[in-house]
C-alpha cells in the first residue's frame, strides 16, 4: 500500500472495507497505533504482518527486527571486526529503530560505543544504499565493515565500493538484511539475515481462515518469529591486530 504512506495504506484498507471482504492481512508501517487498534477491534477480522500492535500480540506476525540486526552485526564482531558502519533507513517506521537498536546492542556486547559518525540513513533502497555508501567512507575511511538495512542497500554499498576501486570483502565486509533473491545474485554473494516472509504470510492466512471457519485448526504456534543469519561471502575474517 504505497511504500509507508499513511494516506495509501488508509485507502487501501478503505477500499477492501468497502468490498466486504471477509478478512484481511494488512502490512501498513505508517498509520498510527489508535487506528490500527479500531481496524483490528472492528468486526471484520484482522491480522497485522510485520508490525507489533501492544496488547493485540496475538494478532500480529512479526519478525524481531532487533535480534535480526543483533546477530548480523555480532556476526561481524565475532570475525575480528571493530570498525563496524551502519547505513540505514530514513524513513520513520520501527523496522528501521529495531536494526539500530540491534546494532548498538552488539556493539556493546562488545565493549564498543556506537558511533554517530558511523552511521547514515537514507532511502532504503539501492541508490540509497550507494549513496549511504559513499557518505560513511567520507566520515570514517577506516571502517572495516558495514551492516545494510536491507540487501538492496547492501547491494548500492557493494557497488558504490566496487566503482570506487575497494575490494568486498577483501578491504571491506558488508551485511544486509532479508535475503531476497538480490542477495544470491551480488558478487560476492551477500551474507545476510534470513526475513521468513512466506512463513510469516502462511501463518496470518491460517489465523484469518479460522476466524471465519473453525473447522480449519486453529494456530498455536508463535506470532514472532526469530531472524536467521545467512553466511555467504561478503565477510572476511579479521587477522588479530589487522584492525
Amino acid at each position: 500500500a504505497g511504500y509507508h504512506q499513511a494516506e495509501q495504506e488508509r485507502e487501501s484498507i478503505r477500499f477492501l472495507l468497502e468490498r466486504r471482504c471477509d478478512a484481511l492481512i494488512v502490512h501498513a508501517k505508517a498509520l498510527p497505533e489508535e487506528e490500527l487498534a479500531r481496524l483490528l477491534k472492528g468486526s471484520t477480522p484482522v491480522v497485522l504482518i510485520n508490525h507489533l500492535l501492544p496488547e493485540f500480540e496475538e494478532r500480529c506476525v512479526y519478525l524481531d527486527n532487533e535480534e535480526g540486526a543483533y546477530l548480523a552485526t555480532r556476526h561481524l564482531l565475532a570475525r575480528g571486526h571493530r570498525r563496524i558502519g551502519y547505513i540505514g533507513s530514513n524513513r520513520g517506521i520501527e523496522d528501521g529503530a529495531d536494526r539500530e537498536r540491534g546494532y548498538q546492542r552488539a556493539l556493546a556486547e562488545f565493549g564498543l560505543e556506537a558511533n554517530r559518525r558511523d552511521q547514515v540513513r537514507a532511502f532504503p533502497d539501492e541508490a540509497g544504499g550507494h549513496d549511504a555508501m559513499a557518505e560513511v567512507l567520507r566520515r570514517s575511511p577506516d571502517l572495516t565493515a558495514v551492516f545494510a538495512y536491507n540487501d538492496a542497500m547492501a547491494g548500492g554499498a557493494i557497488n558504490m565500493l566496487k566503482d570506487s576501486g575497494c575490494a568486498v570483502p577483501e578491504q571491506i565486509s558488508v551485511v544486509g538484511f532479508d535475503d531476497v533473491i538480490l542477495a544470491r545474485l551480488l558478487s560476492p554473494r551477500l551474507t545476510t539475515v534470513r526475513y521468513p516472509i512466506g512463513e510469516m504470510g502462511a501463518l496470518a492466512a491460517r489465523l484469518v481462515l479460522h476466524d471465519l471457519d473453525e473447522r480449519f485448526p486453529a494456530v498455536e504456534q508463535p506470532r514472532r518469529f526469530t531472524p536467521r543469519l545467512i553466511e555467504r561471502h561478503s565477510v572476511r575474517q579479521l587477522s588479530p591486530g589487522s584492525d
